[in-house]
Parts: C-alpha cells; sequence; structure tokens
C-alpha cells in the first residue's frame, strides 16, 4: 500500500495473489511479471512497460494504464476493468482480454476524449498525490503529440 516504483525495472517477479493499493509505478519496466489474481486498486500503471505482464484473474478498481505499452499483457479474467482506464495506452490489440471486454474496449475507446478520461480521474478513488501524478502523464502524452 501507498508505494512509489516509479522509474524501476522488475522483471520475471510474481506479485501473485498480493494487494495492491495507492502504488505508483509510472515509467517502470515490468517485463514477464506476474500481478495474477491480485486485487489492484487505486493505482497507477501509466507510461509503464507491461510486455507480458500476466494479470488474469484480477480484481482492478481505478487502476490507470495510460501510455503504457500493453504488448503481450493478459488480462483474461479480469474484473473491473473499464475501457477509460487504457486512454493512450501502446498495442492494445496486442494484449489478452475477455471477448466481451475486448468488444467493449473497442466500441468505447476509440471515442473516449480527453475530458471523460480527467472526469474518470476526478471520480476515481485516486488519492490527490496519484490525481497529479496521471495528469502528470496526460500533460507529457500531449507533449509527445505535438
Amino acid at each position: 500500500e501507498k508505494s512509489a516504483f516509479s522509474k524501476s525495472s522488475i522483471f520475471n517477479t510474481k506479485f501473485t495473489g498480493s494487494k495492491i493499493e495507492d502504488t505508483v509505478l509510472t515509467f517502470s519496466d515490468l517485463t514477464k511479471s506476474s500481478f495474477a489474481d491480485c486485487t489492484v486498486a487505486a493505482t497507477l500503471f501509466d507510461q509503464t512497460i507491461l510486455k507480458n505482464v500476466i494479470f488474469s484473474g484480477t480484481e482492478f478498481k481505478d487502476v490507470f494504464f495510460a501510455g503504457s505499452d500493453l504488448s503481450d499483457a493478459n488480462f483474461k479474467g479480469s474484473k473491473g476493468l473499464k475501457p477509460v482506464y487504457f486512454y493512450k495506452a501502446a498495442n492494445i490489440d496486442k494484449a489478452l482480454f475477455d471477448d466481451d471486454f475486448k468488444k467493449e474496449l473497442d466500441e468505447k475507446l476509440k471515442n473516449t476524449t480527453e475530458d471523460e478520461f480527467i472526469h474518470s480521474i476526478n471520480e476515481s478513488e485516486l488519492s490527490s498525490q496519484r490525481k497529479r501524478d496521471v495528469f502528470n502523464t496526460l500533460e507529457e502524452l500531449r507533449q509527445r503529440k505535438k
């Protein structure tokens, strides 16, 4: 709880079954790690490399992946996911999701506006510090676009 692992390199690590709350992993590389069967709440995986990361069976609430690389990330069997959590994420098409959520993601994410994303952040249970962190990510994503 209330941890900061920003700019960390964490490879081949098993967090399986953990409770992760009010944690920030911005700019981290979590390649080939497992967060299977976890409970994750009010946490940021923004601008993070999530290549081959396993999230299957995990329960999510107010967890944002903005600007992250989702190549081969596995979210099958996860609960609580919302399309807005993946705002501006890269390689979503290379991630694995349950069919129903994938369909919802494909339909809603492409139409999600920045204002809707900001509203979801403001309405979330993220701490005020985490909200500032994700708004910084949003600003960085805007700068990259220019």
